[in-house]
């Protein structure tokens, strides 16, 4: 039971500090009195989001990336293994950037006087951190209360398999929401003068 729950727990505890860097939530409100500027430029609405996700990419996946495979060679996981749980981390990290940019969209402030107070005082923010924080207790919390509440004999490994699947799911939905209505979203967004 302690292999397949450092196996479990790795990815979820790597995320949450991962989690603390989330670039994308108030990336729209950063915006704020300039959006007029990116809105002249010929680009699509769709190609501003996707850039601020693959920031938010760029950033957060390698240090993620490492930290999980090295941590999981520490302790004592097979390679293959650390490789599983790796690419859980990275899609929770690409889960945690689209969950910023929708809630960024859904909750933009633009009437800061100071960039600090989009980063640290805006709803898309903490709903951002709320909503990963709570991802990752579903996720971890699920294996506990399968193998100790309910006694079903599910290893580590394999239950990483379902969530990847139920992931990517999750990540092709979101993109979808993204490119169609997202985009959109940002496109109708006026900014104050």
């Amino acid at each position: 039971f302690v292999k397949s729950a450092i196996i479990v727990l790795l990815p979820a505890a790597a995320c949450f500090i991962a989690l603390m860097d989330c670039i994308t939530a108030p990336s729209i409100s950063l915006e704020g009195r300039s959006l007029w500027l990116i809105r002249s430029l010929p680009v699509k609405g769709e190609d501003v989001l996707e850039s601020k996700i693959n920031l938010h990419l760029i950033v957060n996946m390698p240090p993620t990336a490492i930290l999980v495979f090295v941590a999981g060679i520490i302790f004592g996981c097979s390679a293959q293994e650390s490789i599983i749980m790796m690419v859980t981390a990275l899609l929770f990290v690409y889960l945690f950037a689209l969950l910023g940019i929708m809630f960024g969209l859904r909750k933009p402030r633009f009437d800061w006087t100071n960039e600090t107070i989009p980063i640290k005082q805006s709803m898309s923010v903490l709903f951002g951190l709320l909503g990963g924080w709570a991802t990752q207790l579903i996720f971890a919390g699920l294996f506990l209360l399968l193998r100790l509440k309910f006694d079903i004999n599910i290893q580590g490994i394999k239950y990483l398999q379902y969530t990847i699947v139920i992931l990517m799911a999750f990540i092709i939905l979101m993109r979808r929401w993204i490119r169609d209505k997202g985009a959109k979203k940002f496109e109708a967004l006026s900014s104050p003068l």
